[in-house]
């Protein structure tokens, strides 16, 4: 379960804050931004005790609404883009007097340059039947309940007070709303907030490192300016935490693992505290020849590398009631670390593939969910599929309005707007399919900001994309999951499970991360 962050510190516990509260995110937004002239309407600041109100109040309705049995305490985490509240505070003529502040959400869309007051939300209630809209798939305004884009005044009906100070219940404003057949409303799941989306590399996840003049492999323990390595082993050769700069490590997709020696290719796929190290160590003659101990622990790392990249394991399950399948906030995808929200490299059949996609411009899937399904057990996972491309700076955006995308892909474009911007040129994420269904195979790994990844594969390369203003696309250098030589291993119970026997500590995975 997620808690609100110290940002929120501004809302005392008693009064609005939900503790322990679980974050609900809405995807899809059709918000337009305030004109600057209606600057006598103040942003509400993140942390405000409204705001707070407001979120608490439309999560908790949300949960009501789409998740009749749940149980516990939700939030929205984000308004919609373009959706802000603000406050307005009317001039009186008694200063001395206490003047109240009105608070709006703004952000209906409405044509620009309209002259005309603008609409907005009273409350909390009086948003939320165009917020269930939205999380809808009906793009047909129509569909919608609310006051604005039905045309109908909101009826007044009594809510449970959402609160314990004070317990009573109060009138609130609502307009009807009715489910639409040919559009089922299907709730986002929410999940703990990962505190490590922004980092190269993540705890949990196993890389390359430099040792000496070689690379070995191991899992980060800890990520923060520099970062906490365990090198793989096995259990008779313990290996001790090293520390790195981020220069120094690679993604472990960034390398190929060597060919296994003959006399250990029938271990592969097996978890290395399966194994009899002490007659292996026999076999091989270890205890009299150094170099053969430190050589039977290299293939002992090549075994851990490919059955760490051939399995998985999932964290953050999220319930659906009545259901045949699992949801969940996370995987360990073999050596990453991939959440909900986040973008993913992506491989398609050659009738899915977009016969109009520029030559070396990425293509990635944004995660909506993953789940293990009831039937067959498999690994699959529902997004949107989204592809770079260039434009002049003058053109039109292809898809206005879009959705909050990841960090990693507002820096991609940020990247490159810089880079090309003196020669006129821009680009953009276009989408190509708001909702598609994949399975793991089909997912090739993390995607990887340009302006971080290439410094550290090729730094001549990056200053040559500088000097020349023009981009490659990274993602090319970089393998794709399960590239290793070795059997299908599939889930485990955990990331513990995933490396038993090659690392003799485990990282602290952070309470954004609830294994089995």
């Amino acid at each position: 379960m997620a808690s609100r962050k110290a940002k929120d510190a501004k809302a005392t516990d008693n009064d609005f804050q939900f503790s322990n509260a679980t974050p609900l995110q809405i995807w899809r937004s059709d918000g337009t931004e305030m004109p600057s002239e209606y600057s006598q309407y103040e942003r509400v600041e993140e942390g405000a005790k409204p705001l707070i109100e407001w979120q608490n109040k439309l999560g908790q309705a949300l949960a009501a609404e789409l998740m009749p049995g749940a149980t516990g305490l939700y939030f929205l985490q984000d308004f919609p883009a373009h959706y802000h509240l603000r406050w307005y505070q009317a001039a009186k003529e008694d200063k001395k007097k206490h003047q109240a502040k009105h608070y709006y959400l703004f952000g209906y869309p409405e044509e620009p340059g309209v002259n005309k007051a603008r609409k907005y939300y009273r409350s909390p209630n009086h948003f939320l039947p165009h917020l269930l809209w939205l999380i809808g798939e009906s793009q047909d305004n129509g569909d919608c309940a609310c006051e604005f884009c039905s045309g109908s005044k909101p009826i007044t009906i009594v809510l449970q007070q959402l609160y314990n100070n004070p317990p009573q219940q109060e009138a609130q404003t609502i307009a009807p709303y009715q489910a639409s057949d040919a559009a089922p409303i299907i709730p986002q799941p929410s999940y703990p907030i990962a505190h490590d989306h922004g980092a190269l590399f993540r705890p949990g996840e196993v890389v390359w490192y430099k040792n000496n003049n070689s690379w070995r492999v191991g899992m980060i323990l800890t990520s923060s300016v520099t970062l906490s390595i365990i090198p793989f082993g096995h259990p008779l050769y313990p290996t001790q935490e090293v520390i790195k700069e981020e220069a120094d490590i690679r993604p472990f997709l960034a390398f190929s693992i060597p060919q296994i020696t003959n006399g250990l290719q029938e271990f592969k796929g097996h978890a290395l505290a399966q194994i009899d190290w002490q007659a292996l160590q026999e076999r091989f003659g270890t205890h009299t020849d150094a170099s053969r101990r430190e050589g039977l622990a290299i293939e002992a790392t090549k075994l851990a590398a490919t059955r760490v990249d051939q399995c998985y394991s999932t964290f953050n399950p999220f319930g659906e009631p009545g259901q045949n399948y699992d949801v969940f906030g996370g995987v360990f995808l073999g050596a990453e670390k991939i959440c909900v929200g986040e973008a993913v490299r992506i491989k398609l059949l050659r009738e899915q593939q977009d016969q109009v996609a520029e030559k070396g411009m990425p293509m990635v899937m944004v995660v909506k969910r993953i789940l293990i399904t009831g039937e067959s057990g498999a690994l699959m996972f529902e997004g949107s599929l989204w592809k770079l491309q260039h434009a002049t700076l003058t053109q039109q955006s292809q898809t206005p309005n879009q959705p909050p995308l990841p960090a990693a892909l507002i820096g991609e474009k940020e990247f490159r707007d810089n880079i090309l911007r003196e020669r006129g040129w821009r680009v953009e994420w276009v989408l190509i399919n708001q909702n598609m269904s994949v399975n793991e195979t089909a997912i090739r790994g993390r995607f990887y900001e340009t302006r971080r990844l290439t410094p550290i594969l090729n730094p001549a390369k990056f200053q040559e994309m500088l000097h020349n203003r023009h981009v490659d696309d990274i993602q090319t250098l970089l393998n794709n999951r399960a590239d290793s030589n070795g059997p299908p291993v599939g889930r485990v119970l955990n990331r513990a499970q995933a490396v038993a026997g090659a690392v003799n500590v485990l990282p602290s995975l952070g309470p954004d991360v609830i294994e089995a």
